[in-house]
């Protein structure tokens, strides 16, 4: 019989998180499903865990000869060999909690109209130390919403991605494997932002169904594809990804307004984390994004000049 979902494994060189992993995964007490595991050619050791777990019958383990060079990929490759009519993605550093896949299907099976279901999530560091839930850094409007399960039609969630990527992570949600195979899944074009790429195309297709308790528990560590990926790269995807979904979709005049806006506030944000990257990233940045609308290069200018102003004041104090 085909079981009732897919979970798409996805490892490279995370050895020291899989079993913690893994274990979480195969003892799930929702018991029908298949676990697929993509090992993208780790060189760690990570493979000779791997096959431990081939014991389990619901486990089929690909071992890539090559290394596709990006999660992206392996998921992809993980979710063609997909068979259930839902499917979820397990990243190798992240932890299911035991009733994840349990929770996540019966909202489904509840709520037939729903092509997503997600949970929050807590995030926690290298040693597993709780570093708080993610629905606590989330938008006013959301947090007002999202208070308790709720179930949010398709053009609110196309609001809420275009302020945030409030699926912080794949291993968070479960969805039906006939529209991620409509989207022709990841998008290879991106290194950081593919999920939220995809998340943003879903909108378009479907309604989503929110659990407010965590249900997963996502780590954060100096390895992960955000922390080694370079700050100016990951600003100039987000910029391309959101501004190119942004002309695809229909908003009021004032809509549009708060979006540039938003994208200039989410840009001052990078500062502080590199300045030098930061204003290195501007001339790239606002050159493409000249070439699509240029009305929107006065918004990251007003940006570029509030910055800076700001990180001047903040120096004569500091004097």
């Amino acid at each position: 019989m085909t079981p009732k979902i897919s979970v798409v494994f996805t490892s490279f060189n995370h050895r020291e998180f899989l079993k913690e992993a893994l274990d979480a995964l195969i003892n799930q007490t929702f018991k029908d499903f298949e676990l697929i595991i993509i090992d993208d050619n780790s060189s760690d050791g990570s493979q000779e865990i791997l096959k431990k777990y081939t014991y389990d019958k619901r486990v089929k383990l690909y071992l890539l000869e090559k290394n596709t060079g990006s999660y992206v990929y392996s998921s992809n490759i993980g979710a063609s060999k997909a068979k259930s009519e839902y499917i979820i993605f397990a990243q190798c550093d992240d932890v299911a909690e035991k009733t994840q896949l349990e929770k996540l299907y019966n909202t489904m099976m509840h709520n037939p109209e729903v092509g997503v279901a997600f949970s929050s999530s807590m995030m926690i560091d290298k040693n597993g130390a709780s570093l708080g839930c993610d629905f606590d850094g989330r938008e006013k409007r959301f947090k007002q919403q999202c208070v308790h399960d709720t179930f949010i039609p398709r053009l609110q969630m196309t609001k809420y991605f275009l302020n945030s990527c409030v699926i912080p992570n794949l291993s968070a949600a479960l969805m039906k494997r006939s529209l991620f195979e409509k989207l022709n899944g990841l998008s290879t074009k991106f290194l950081v932002v593919s999920d939220w790429d995809f998340w943003m195309k879903m909108t378009l297709e479907c309604d989503f169904y929110y659990l407010r308790n965590s249900l997963n528990r996502f780590r954060q560590h100096d390895t992960t594809i955000r922390s080694t990926i370079k700050i100016n790269i990951q600003i100039i995807e987000i910029y391309l990804m959101m501004y190119r979904f942004f002309l695809e979709i229909k908003l009021g005049f004032s809509e549009k307004i708060k979006f540039k806006v938003r994208l200039a506030i989410m840009w001052i944000h990078y500062f502080p984390h590199s300045p030098k990257v930061w204003i290195k990233s501007f001339p790239s940045i606002s050159l493409q994004l000249f070439s699509i609308d240029r009305l929107w290069v006065i918004y990251f200018l007003i940006a570029a000049t509030k910055t800076f102003l700001r990180f001047i004041k903040k120096i004569k104090i500091i004097n």
